[in-house]
């Protein structure tokens, strides 16, 4: 799941680089928010099924100062 999102929205921002028309661009820029955002909803799912870990996520820095 995350390999074919991370290939479309990489085949996109190709697609957006080398296109010339302006409305295509507004396309394939709202192409890659939707392809971004169903590949998010599929890693959501894959870890509450507990086929995937949850990746690593950032420090809260405020919260680890704290303690």
């Amino acid at each position: 799941m995350s390999a074919i999102s991370q290939i479309s929205v990489s085949a996109l921002g190709d697609s957006l680089s080398v296109s010339m028309r302006k409305d295509l661009a507004a396309h394939f820029s709202l192409l890659v928010a939707d392809v971004m955002k169903y590949g998010n909803e599929g890693l959501k799912i894959l870890i509450e099924r507990g086929w995937m870990e949850q990746p690593p996520q950032p420090i809260d820095r405020n919260k680890f100062y704290k303690s």
